[in-house]
């Protein structure tokens, strides 16, 4: 590990070298610290101090604690490390962060020991959070947290021992970096679909969170912050900054608006791994081990060879000796980690990788570097192919079924019979695949033509919310057997409220992919809405408008009189469907659920069509409450629903 920088307390381990032109003591050119990177854990930088974690769960510091940055008794500088201890902790210490104004330690316990200047009588502030706490992370007066669930927690800048806010999101968050000046203040992360959502500066000054727009077809790996400013690494190793740039620290060399996103273009042609951030200067690590810089040189804020005042506005390569695979930037300084495994991100670890946290191994060679850091790109890329290829073969060719097709196919069991079908579970004898054959005596040839022409996109693919077809003749279709019907299960069955959940937004995001396409259900009502065993949605029957319906509870009133209908007959549909769901309830539940929902149900049973929303609007709302719609639910795997659903939609688009 080689640090450079302003090292007035000595916080950088080693003694200084050089001096500022204010005669300030700093590191330039950079010094090796006598840190052993294979005994450590976890390290950080803070501005006047600095903090590690060994391996075997101890915790060190050195630098000022005059004003209870650290978490001694005793408020003095310390010019050689000195171990943290708490009496009120036994635990092992198994991660640090320092911020300008504090430190955050987190113990195997799970206990987060928050040290700040505004804590009374030098007493650190103990908290636990909802989950398991797996990533922390520092702005300069602020920490932040994220636990196991996905939720982040911003602790208090004010008031060290106030219980930090969780922000709970619709999908889980693995990465965090706040942003503390007066000027620009933010909070900024990433959600597991990789999306970079935002307050305040990012949300029109609003404490609620939103999707940064502009960045919104972007995949995102990591974030760091400074000051007034933060980086922003994608999937695919490009960095985008947004922010203030007085000092050059967006690696733009020109001013742009403090709350749009902007590529660093110098870097676009090398493959970035990992960022750091301090008050004034950026540091970026590349995959073939070098390392770039931009910002202010003062003081060795830059790991260069000088410590003018020189800024540069967009990113150079520094020269140092070995291959680079990590940085750390202090609010005034760096530190490099030169030919050791380089620390994973501890929240892409938990969600994606399922990993511990290890000690950093010395590494022999480049390739052995190389295979390392390419490792996880490659995990990624297997995923891709393999979630295309199953896209590949999940595409099907319906077939027009012939004489001999019929003929195979016996008769098991009627499931059900109406006056415009008869629905009979099937075997065929040459593979003994069951299936299920719908008899439509009124229907001819031409019409199911029409039919698989019309629902072709629907049809040819195996969406998640779709049964499948497997073929048709002159009066009847050949599907998928699934035995389960929400009819079923509502009336007959058992459901936990979560799974109802679910269940209805997996009905929705059916109805989004179908109007999507110009498409419409038609015959939406609980028989036609199939659960597989999981109790995953699989919708039946779309296509075929029924106005002499037995039951017209779900049928919309423009279909009932036989008028002009479109798409939104489908939404009259699902408004009764919601009706129906909420009214089995528990009457408390029903009527807190109607609180919420009642307007949205309102709506979508309007008798005038051009008064009901859309399929999106519904999906908005189930969205913006978190996916949480029947009382005592978790919206969790609804949300998990949404994104594999997205996923495989995302994929038919490209």
């Amino acid at each position: 590990m080689y640090v450079s920088g302003l090292n007035l307390n000595r916080n950088l381990w080693v003694s200084a070298n050089s001096k500022t032109q204010t005669e300030n003591p700093c590191v330039s050119p950079p010094i090796k610290c006598p840190i052993d990177p294979s005994n450590i854990l976890s390290f950080s930088v803070g501005s006047f101090h600095s903090a590690f974690v060994t391996n075997d769960g101890r915790a060190f510091c050195i630098g000022d604690d005059t004003e209870f940055l650290i978490g001694t008794g005793t408020a003095v500088i310390y010019y050689e490390p000195i171990e943290i201890t708490f009496p009120e902790i036994q635990d092992r210490f198994v991660d640090v962060c320092c911020g300008e104004e504090f430190t955050l330690y987190l113990t195997s316990g799970d206990i987060l020991v928050y040290v700040h200047k505004n804590c009374t009588r030098r007493i650190p502030a103990f908290h636990k959070l909802t989950g398991k706490p797996i990533f922390i992370t520092a702005g300069t007066k602020r920490a932040g947290a994220i636990d196991d669930n996905g939720y982040a927690f911003i602790f208090s800048s004010e008031d060290p021992y106030e219980q930090p806010k969780r922000i709970r999101f619709v999908e889980p968050i693995f990465d965090l970096c706040i942003g503390d000046s007066d000027d620009l203040p933010f909070v900024v992360f990433l959600t597991k679909s990789r999306k970079i959502f935002g307050n305040q500066t990012y949300n029109n000054d609003s404490d609620e969170f939103g999707l940064i727009e502009s960045m919104k077809a972007v995949e995102f790996r990591q974030l760091c912050a400074g000051h007034d400013h933060l980086l922003a690494l994608t999937s695919k190793g490009l960095v985008y900054s947004s922010g203030l740039n007085s000092f050059g620290q967006l690696g733009v060399n020109y001013s742009p608006e403090k709350n749009k996103f902007n590529l660093i273009e110098n870097l676009a042609d090398y493959t970035i791994k990992s960022i750091a951030t301090g008050k004034c200067h950026s540091l970026f690590v590349t995959e073939s081990g070098s390392l770039f810089g931009c910002g202010i040189e003062t003081g060795g804020r830059l790991p260069t060879k000088s410590s003018s005042n020189e800024k540069y506005f967009t990113p150079f390569l520094i020269p140092l000796n070995g291959f680079i695979t990590h940085a750390w930037a202090g609010s005034f300084s760096s530190v490099i980690l030169i030919g050791y495994e380089p620390p994973i991100h501890r929240g892409f670890m938990h969600f994606f990788l399922k990993n511990q946290p290890k000690p950093w191994r010395n590494i022999i060679n480049w390739k052995e570097i190389l295979s390392l850091q390419y490792e996880i790109d490659i995990i990624e890329q297997k995923i891709k192919q393999k979630e295309e290829t199953k896209l590949n073969n999940s595409k099907i060719m319906i077939k027009e079924l012939n004489l001999d097709d019929l003929n195979a196919l016996i008769g098991i069991e009627e499931i059900g019979i109406s006056q415009t079908s008869q629905t009979i579970k099937v075997i065929n004898k040459n593979n003994d695949k069951i299936s299920i054959r719908k008899l439509l005596p009124g229907m001819n040839n031409e019409i199911l033509h029409q039919f698989v022409k019309d629902y072709k996109e629907i049809i040819e693919i195996n969406h998640p919310c779709f049964a499948r077809i497997y073929g048709y003749s002159d009066n009847c279709i050949l599907r998928e057997a699934i035995n389960t019907s929400l009819y079923q299960q509502l009336f007959f069955g058992k459901m936990s409220p979560t799974v109802k959940s679910r269940i209805i937004t997996e009905i929705v995001l059916g109805l989004k992919y179908m109007h999507s396409k110009g498409l419409a259900h038609l015959n939406l009502k609980p028989e036609n809405i199939l659960l597989d065993e999981y109790h995953h949605v699989k919708l039946i029957d779309y296509g075929f408008a029924n106005p002499f319906a037995k039951v017209t509870t779900c049928v919309a009133p423009e279909i009932f009189n036989n008028e002009d209908f479109n798409e939104k007959a489908d939404i009259y549909s699902l408004g009764k469907l919601l009706e129906i769901m909420f009214s089995m309830n528990s009457a408390n539940e029903s009527e807190k659920e109607s609180e919420n929902y009642k307007d949205l149900i309102s709506k979508c049973i309007s008798q005038n069509p051009a008064d009901r929303p859309s399929i999106n609007d519904v999906y908005n709302e189930l969205k913006q409450n978190h996916f949480v719609i029947l009382p005592k639910s978790d919206g969790t795997y609804s949300f998990e629903s949404c994104e594999k659903i997205e996923k495989f939609e995302k994929l038919l688009s490209i």
